[in-house]
């Protein structure tokens, strides 16, 4: 419990920091969310948002390719320290994940919005090196088919966070500082 008490004071105290003023420094990488086929905007950009609040680097949306064939290109092309590629392809699992190239694939056949954010969630968190939470509410809990989706959670719990903050360094990422901003609101 005190866990989830300490997630919570952490992510609101982001949330409430950007809303009062605050503006984002510094940082060095980019995880991209690499829409393929017209994934649901609301979805992609509130699992963005999650994200980059919670952990505190450059997230950003972007449309592109994506092909099994052709994996390492297109990751090459999203320009990305990460990327989660989203497609919609019924010969494909739901998740595919390649850590140690760091990419990650969201199958979004059969999911509704609500689902498309959830996987983005998890394939994200799984890419980033928080592959497992103990935590009823976490994205990571298992999922084995598109109906299981809807049992996991919707947020990046405090054990996930907590590996992936340790890995972020090893990947190419250096998390962004806020600072204030200045009187003019600049």
């Amino acid at each position: 419990m005190k866990k989830w008490v300490t997630a919570a004071v952490a992510f609101t105290a982001v949330s409430v920091a950007f809303a009062e003023g605050f503006v984002k420094s510094g940082g060095v990488g980019r995880l991209a969310i690499v829409d393929t086929y017209g994934a649901p905007v609301e979805a992609v950009h509130r699992a963005s948002q999650k994200m980059e609040n919670l952990l505190m680097i450059s997230v950003a949306a972007e449309k592109g390719k994506w092909s099994f064939a052709s994996a390492k290109e297109s990751f090459d092309a999203a320009k990305a320290t990460a990327a989660v590629f989203l497609v919609k392809d019924p010969t494909l699992p739901m998740s595919l994940v390649a850590m140690e190239s760091k990419w990650g694939v969201v199958n979004a056949e059969g999911l509704d919005g609500k689902g498309v954010e959830k996987e983005i969630l998890r394939v994200a968190t799984i890419v980033l090196g928080g592959a497992s939470s103990k935590y009823s509410a976490s994205s990571m809990r298992p999922v084995f088919a598109p109906a299981d989706i809807s049992k996991a959670g919707e947020i990046i719990t405090f054990d996930s966070l907590m590996s992936i903050v340790s890995y972020l360094p090893e990947m190419g990422f250096k998390q962004f500082t806020l600072e204030p901003k200045d009187k003019d609101g600049e």
